[in-house]
C-alpha cells in the first residue's frame, strides 16, 4: 500500500465517521523554534474521515491516515493545476483576441473566482472521490 501517511489520535467516533486530530509539521521540520510557536502551520488539525465500520476505532486510539498518491493528485489538481490553467487561459486569450490588459486581468480574475465558487459548491463530489483510508 503506497501513499503518504499521517499519524495522529482519534479524538470521536461517529455513526459513520471517525474523527483524527493530527499536527501540521511539514513547514516546522528544521525551525529552531518548532516546540514552542503556535502558528497555523503547526497547529493541530482534524479531519473526519468516513469508514465502514466504527467500532474498529476508540477515541484515544493512535492511527496513521494514508493518501493514496491518485488522490494526491487529484486534490493538488483540483486546488493548483486547474486554477493555473484556466487563469492563464482567461489572461492570454483575451489578449490574443486584442482586448486591453485591463479587461484581461478582470476576465483572469473573475474565472479564478467562479472556479473556486464551482469548487466550493461541488466538494462533497470530490471529497467522495479522494480516498483517506485509517491503518
Amino acid at each position: 500500500m503506497s501513499g503518504d501517511f499521517r499519524q495522529g489520535e482519534i479524538t470521536a467516533v461517529g455513526r459513520r465517521s471517525v474523527t483524527v486530530a493530527f499536527t501540521r509539521e511539514e513547514a516546522c521540520g528544521g525551525c529552531v523554534a518548532r516546540n514552542i510557536c503556535q502558528t497555523a502551520s503547526c497547529a493541530r488539525t482534524t479531519a473526519e474521515i468516513r469508514v465502514k465500520d466504527t467500532s474498529l476505532y476508540r477515541c484515544g486510539q493512535k492511527v496513521e491516515l494514508i493518501v493514496p498518491p491518485r488522490s494526491k493528485w487529484l486534490a493538488v489538481s483540483a486546488a493548483y493545476g486547474v486554477p493555473l490553467v484556466l487563469t492563464l487561459a482567461a489572461l492570454f486569450i483575451p489578449l490574443a483576441c486584442g482586448a486591453g490588459e485591463d479587461t484581461a486581468a478582470f476576465a483572469a480574475l473573475g474565472t479564478l473566482a467562479f472556479y473556486y465558487l464551482l469548487l466550493f459548491c461541488c466538494r462533497q463530489k470530490i471529497a467522495d472521490k479522494i480516498e483517506i483510508r485509517i491503518r
